[in-house]
């Protein structure tokens, strides 16, 4: 994870990012929502936008809690361009 958001900070120097997450098949096992929540906490000042699609309804739970824990405004998409649209907008 520390490399992960070393990444992020470097790729978000000249602008904040605006982040895409597919899990479209993705199992998510109980003991990553901590280091979810972490990880969003995290990179909260280098993240414009986040969007994800994919999302399972045990994931939607799971995201719900992320976002009450840690205040992000994650938005979930039924598509791609959906996701994509909300991204590149102004």
């Amino acid at each position: 994870m520390k490399d992960l958001h070393a990444m992020l900070r470097e790729a978000a120097l000249d602008a904040p990012l605006r982040v895409l997450t597919d899990v479209t098949g993705a199992r998510l096992p109980n003991e990553l929502i901590g280091i979810l929540e972490r990880f969003a906490s995290a990179n909260e000042a280098v993240v414009e936008r986040s969007a994800i699609i994919g999302l399972s309804l045990a994931q939607r739970v799971v995201l719900r809690k992320v976002r009450r824990s840690t205040g992000r405004d994650i938005r979930e998409f039924e598509t791609r361009d959906e996701a994509l649209a909300y991204l590149t907008a102004e």
